[in-house]
């Protein structure tokens, strides 16, 4: 889900970088030189220059630059995949050096988020969620990602995914977890550990996390109720929905619907 969006050549002399505290995540790529962020809570913290970030939500920091004007791209999505997610849980942030092949890319990726949101049309959140893919794999291109070693492995892959793919279909009902484990023909207790060695969390969390996700694509593309949206994404009731959002994602549902997907281009043919 795309918050925000920027592309082009930015003077930080004339609008320096005042914000530090980012309700989204945040891929910020630089085209020319690295960059570093720097923490009002921790100034002594110093990070490595690199022209590709990933910044997780409510991490108070602003952007550093070595030059007064810079060309780069910035993406806010209310969530990431899951390894990518991970990954930053163990790093707290993340950063590397992009080729100038790997450049290309992401101006790619840049350039078509610019049209899809110039057409604003119904395939506009396709290549939006497109771009988030496009960006977490380029991220994680050349990170050590732990393989299925094994056929026992595979199963429990394919066990568990079965289990969230049968959850999102189920999702208006909100079953326990001993539905999920009953059509899947498993005990409670072998599929929460199941949940807990692929995913390293808990089948309530990782169920959370759809529920909550669907009803954020929902509210952004569609003009149905809170009331229906709560309905299909499983929660008892409107307060509960509200509630459980605003914990998740810094707003209310309201809120999150009213706030359009921003997005800045100092660029000839992208968005102004």
């Amino acid at each position: 889900m795309l918050r925000y969006f920027a592309y082009g050549v930015r003077d930080f002399r004339r609008a320096p970088d005042y914000s530090d505290f980012r309700l989204n995540w945040e891929f910020f790529v630089t085209f020319r030189r690295g960059v570093r962020p720097l923490f009002p809570d921790d100034p002594k913290r110093v990070e490595p220059e690199a022209n590709f970030w990933v910044m997780p939500p409510n991490l108070r920091f602003h952007w550093n630059f070595p030059a007064a004007k810079v060309e780069r791209a910035v993406f806010h999505f209310a969530f990431v995949p899951e390894p990518l997610e991970e990954l930053i849980r163990w790093r707290g942030l993340f950063h590397s050096h992009l080729n100038a092949r790997e450049l290309v890319e992401v101006r790619n990726i840049a350039k078509s988020v610019g049209v899809a949101m110039l057409r604003r049309d119904r395939l506009s959140p396709l290549r939006f969620h497109r771009a988030l893919l496009d960006l977490t794999l380029l991220a994680l291109r050349n990170e050590v990602v732990t393989a299925l070693e094994s056929t026992l492995e595979t199963q429990v892959a394919d066990r568990v995914e079965q289990a969230v793919a049968w959850y999102r279909e189920h999702l208006p009902e909100a079953p326990k977890l001993e539905q999920v484990a009953k059509a899947l023909h498993l005990s409670v207790s072998h599929l929460r550990r199941q949940f807990h060695r692929y995913y390293r969390q808990s089948p309530k969390v990782v169920f959370d996390r759809v529920r909550l996700e669907t009803a954020a694509l929902q509210l952004m593309s569609s003009t149905a109720t809170l009331g229906a949206v709560a309905s299909r994404c499983g929660f008892r009731s409107i307060t509960d929905f509200c509630r459980v959002f605003k914990k998740r994602f810094g707003h209310s549902p309201d809120e999150w619907r009213r706030t359009k997907v921003r997005a800045r281009s100092t660029s000839p043919g992208l968005i102004r």
